[in-house]
């Protein structure tokens, strides 16, 4: 008897039903490849759960590097700030969602400070 998944999430749903998955990626890469075309960008910055999510299988199929922002709330392994490309001199968030603003924010300030690459 095949599995049957029962999946439960209160904002990642889109992430864990495969075949919404699998739309969310080739509709990212649709929009992202053009936009490369004219705001060339060399890696994906990202941050969480939800943007890595995201992030991983684009950064394949773009043939991009990454840059993974870690929260400051001390609850991950190492001790840097950014970890991924510290060469990149252009990048573009993904994220699931933008709500306040705020992780983009963030993203663009600690990549501004600590490898000095614009966001386009």
């Amino acid at each position: 008897m095949a599995h049957k998944p029962s999946i439960q999430s209160e904002y990642l749903k889109h992430i864990y039903d495969l075949d919404h998955y699998r739309d969310t990626i080739r509709e990212a890469v649709k929009a992202l490849r053009p936009w490369d075309k004219t705001y060339p960008f060399d890696s994906i910055a990202f941050r969480g759960t939800s943007g890595a999510a995201l992030a991983f299988p684009l950064s394949l199929r773009l043939k991009k590097t990454l840059m993974c922002i870690r929260k400051d709330d001390g609850n991950h392994f190492g001790s840097n700030t950014i970890e991924g490309d510290h060469a990149a001199n252009t990048y573009v968030i993904v994220d699931d969602c933008v709500e306040s603003g705020e992780t983009v924010r963030k993203i663009v300030e600690i990549v501004d400070k600590e490898v000095g690459a614009k966001c386009v």
